[in-house]
């Protein structure tokens, strides 16, 4: 649903004293996820009569992440985790006096990114929260939580406004070269090239992701240890990394689309709509599906941190059929 829709399902049940303990917002943590998670804490926090005002103290706080009770919690170290350490300082955190109100939240940011023993951890506290207690998890890979953690919280899919950069663009014309890279070098060539190309441009913004931490901590004049600003460089990586995929999924279920008869308005790459026309015409619906199967598993293969290089060949090698 959009944001504002969840929002208001939030703000309703709320005022019913139907809120529970806590949510699952699949969406993009630092855009709809993120979004929709500060305006649910400053409907709880909000002291005005119109909430949530945004304008008030306790509003602000939010915004800030200077609320003394909204813990957020974010993967950390070089194995970007949310480790036990953290989730024993959520409990801790949860079982103590609210400073302001009645009201202990948490936010994980990246909630897919629980280490297996921290999850363990964190489901006994979901089991039996302490009070007025409201958690957030936020996460655009919601199939990697644990079932027995997502069965105790209500999910809500947010629908995100997707936005293309110029890494997208590039992507593209990688995907949109498909047929005559195919009729020029053969099917299992022209998928290795792709791999290659699309490597080389992972390999690219890694690099840039890299570079604009080191930049924005050097005008911050921030003396931080080369570990950290890697393993920020690394994790803003993963963040652009995952964009991408996701442009790649939706340019494989614009195909499907096409060959389904869906409405040319609710394609995503309507610029390429002649190409992706094209090729629908060589593929049958179940080939299509299982091509978005396909985007999906290698998504999935890459955020348990196998290798690129052999995700991306053996994935291009079952999309060129």
């Amino acid at each position: 649903m959009k944001s504002d829709v969840a929002i208001n399902h939030l703000n309703d049940a709320y005022a019913s004293g139907r809120l529970a303990s806590a949510y699952v917002l699949v969406g993009n943590p630092r855009e709809a996820g993120g979004a929709v998670a500060e305006a649910t804490l400053q409907l709880l926090f909000c002291r005005e009569s119109e909430k949530p005002c945004t304008r008030c103290t306790a509003c602000r706080q939010v915004s800030t992440r200077t609320h003394p009770d909204v813990l957020w919690v974010e993967p950390q170290k070089k194995s970007r985790i949310i480790g036990i350490d953290q989730i024993r300082g959520v409990q801790q955190r949860v079982n103590h006096t609210a400073f302001m109100g009645s009201w202990k939240t948490c936010v994980l940011v990246g909630a897919d990114r629980l280490g297996l023993e921290a999850a363990n951890a964190f489901l006994k506290t979901l089991e039996e929260p302490a009070g007025d207690c409201l958690f957030l998890l936020l996460t655009d890979s919601p199939q990697f939580l644990l079932p027995t953690i997502t069965s105790r919280c209500q999910t809500i899919k947010l629908q995100d406004v997707v936005h293309f950069d110029e890494w997208d663009a590039q992507l593209i014309e990688i995907l949109s070269a498909e047929d005559s890279m195919g009729e020029t070098l053969g099917r299992a060539t022209a998928a290795f090239a792709r791999a290659d190309r699309l490597a080389t441009l992972f390999k690219t913004i890694k690099e840039a992701a890299q570079e604009e931490i080191n930049e924005s901590a050097s005008s911050e004049a921030l003396e931080e240890e080369s570990d950290t600003l890697n393993a920020r460089g690394s994790s803003r990586y993963r963040e652009k990394r995952s964009h991408l995929m996701r442009t790649m999924l939706l340019w494989y279920r614009d195909l499907l689309c096409m060959i389904c008869g869906g409405d040319m308005r609710q394609m995503h790459f309507k610029d390429h709509a002649d190409v992706i026309s094209e090729r629908a015409k060589a593929l049958s619906y179940r080939q299509a599906l299982q091509m978005v199967n396909d985007v999906e598993d290698m998504y999935r293969q890459m955020e348990r941190n196998l290798p690129e290089g052999t995700v991306l060949g053996y994935g291009f090698g079952k999309l060129q059929r």
